[in-house]
């Protein structure tokens, strides 16, 4: 049957976008989590940077006094 035989091809082509999407998702998910884990350890050494900074300038204004 030819209208049988269409909509199995439909089908099939719409499942294979849906794979194609369902990869296309996991593999930015994947990116997003690394790009959040490098954000993130960014973040972390600019607090470092600035307690740093911060008892630094306490240190100098204890000179000056």
């Amino acid at each position: 049957d030819v209208t049988n035989g269409l909509l199995t091809a439909t089908d099939k082509s719409i499942q294979d976008q849906m794979d194609g999407l369902d990869k296309t998702i996991e593999e930015m998910q994947t990116r997003l989590g690394e790009k959040q884990l490098q954000l993130r350890l960014r973040f972390s050494r600019m607090e470092e940077a600035i307690s740093r900074m911060q008892g630094q300038q306490t240190r100098l204004a204890s000179m000056s006094n």
